[in-house]
């Protein structure tokens, strides 16, 4: 278990020309420490609420200026430890409520298009239908799932009980 001492160390390594962490402001979590970022002239930029260091095992935790740092916080103690997770569904209890879940993770598949001598590479939504059928054969792992900007349909997911899944790191899964 990381120290705040050894979690400061880390999240200073992380702090780039013109962001200043604010030390005295760290917070303990129960997950990890979360230290505060401003700007070196003292005021908060856009794009960073700062970031949280894990006490298990040093993973580091970028968060966003798109919501009020304590939905960040409030996530992070929920277990969204990272900016993605492979999230694995195994058992659907309200399909309806599934389909519904995992449409609202927004997941895209990027399939390459060749015109000459470009090659297009543009992210498309997952259909319904592709849903649908990655539903049909459970479990299911869903790769690389970014979850920062969907941390309510995770909760809403949990607090419903519509199916059981899991939220894995990515890679720590072997199902397809």
């Amino acid at each position: 278990m990381l120290s705040r001492s050894e979690a400061l160390r880390i999240a200073l390594s992380e702090v780039s020309d013109g962001w200043t962490l604010k030390e005295s402001d760290a917070i303990e979590l129960s997950n990890g420490w979360y230290f505060p970022l401003s700007s070196s002239d003292g005021e908060m930029w856009l794009g960073s609420h700062g970031l949280a260091v894990g006490k298990l095992d040093g993973d580091i935790m970028h968060f966003g200026s798109a919501y009020p740092v304590e939905r960040d916080l409030r996530a992070y103690e929920a277990g969204m430890t990272r900016s993605s997770f492979d999230i694995r569904v195994s058992r659907i209890n309200d399909y309806e409520a599934t389909l519904g879940f995992v449409q609202a993770l927004r997941m895209t598949v990027v399939e390459p298009e060749f015109d000459g001598e470009t090659t297009w590479r543009i992210p498309r939504k997952l259909r319904h239908e592709e849903l649908e059928s990655f539903l049909s054969d459970l479990p299911h792992t869903f790769r690389n799932v970014g979850v920062y900007f969907v941390f309510e349909a995770i909760e809403t997911a949990r607090s419903n009980n519509c199916c059981e899944f899991e939220l894995l790191a990515p890679g720590e899964s072997n199902a397809v």
